[in-house]
């Protein structure tokens, strides 16, 4: 019951008032306003700057520039076994494991569909049924770009409109379809393992989203389902490649990543991971044996 009213409270006051307050706040440009967020943001999260590509706060024009700080060259090493699939973000696994069908755990009893989270695109789904998934949450401490799991060409990127949930414990466990209900930005893929699907989950803090190959995809939030497509000529094929490892896309105040991948890799996620487990950009979670043609 107390969650339940948590639930309730934290989502009528943070869709009518934070989520708008937020978009102002962390973009505005006010230079002793914008030093003093940032500071307090990094003693209250202990953020490890020496990481930081920029550790001097001063470079940084709002609040949001920082939040999606990069970090130093070789701060994330890739690994390089051409076998791996690597995390794509710094953070906390959710869940992970196999796809039962069409069907992903969110939490304990609770589940959700492939064409649910993917806006009702059932021949999109269909590539996923039995494959494997890994749902990570981006804590407000972390790094918060994400990068490519395995080498890959973007073919499709949809931006779906939603509610804006908290995606806390309380949410997870209590919210009917959570991730089917957030705002959200689909990015699909083709590997040579198969196709992949990287999808950026929005929530209430979320500042905006940007995908590399697009440009911000939020905002603006106009209500409606946008798609783009990319061409397969040689030209678009190169343009639009990503190695493992490398940048795709990144959140201004973070959320969660949900990735998919086909059931045709034979991939076989490592088994010391489990629920709650921490995540690093980078490091191996599975292995495939898929044989390329």
């Amino acid at each position: 019951m107390l969650d339940f009213l948590k639930l309730k409270i934290s989502y009528l006051f943070l869709n009518k008032f934070i989520v708008k307050f937020i978009s102002w706040l962390v973009n505005i440009q006010v230079t002793w306003l914008t030093k003093l967020f940032i500071k307090l943001f990094i003693w209250f999260y202990k953020i490890d700057m020496s990481e930081v590509k920029e550790s001097n706060i001063e470079k940084y024009k709002n609040f949001n520039d920082f939040f999606a700080r990069p970090l130093k060259e070789g701060m994330r090493p890739i690994d390089n076994d051409i076998k791996s699939i690597v995390f794509p973000a710094d953070g906390k696994i959710f869940q992970l494991g196999c796809i039962k069908y069409n069907i992903l755990l969110q939490a304990k009893k609770k589940y959700y569909t492939l064409e649910s989270l993917l806006a009702g695109d059932e021949k999109m789904a269909e590539k996923f049924y039995n494959g494997k998934y890994i749902s990570i949450y981006l804590h407000p401490s972390n790094y918060h770009r994400v990068h490519m799991p395995y080498t890959g060409i973007i073919r499709k990127i949809i931006y779906v409109p939603g509610e804006h949930y908290l995606l806390n414990t309380v949410s997870i466990n209590n919210v009917k379809n959570l991730y089917a209900r957030n705002e959200r930005v689909i990015c699909y893929f083709e590997t040579e393992i198969g196709p992949m699907i990287q999808i950026l989950v929005g929530a209430a803090m979320v500042g905006s989203i940007e995908i590399l190959k697009k440009g911000t995809i939020i905002p603006p939030r106009e209500g409606v389902i946008k798609k783009w497509n990319f061409s397969k000529d040689h030209v678009s094929n190169y343009q639009n490649f990503l190695l493992k490892g490398q940048e795709m896309g990144k959140f201004k105040i973070g959320s969660t990543v949900i990735s998919l991948f086909s059931s045709n890799n034979n991939m076989r996620i490592l088994s010391h991971l489990t629920v709650n487990s921490l995540t690093r950009v980078g490091k191996p979670f599975a292995v495939h044996s898929y044989k390329s043609k």
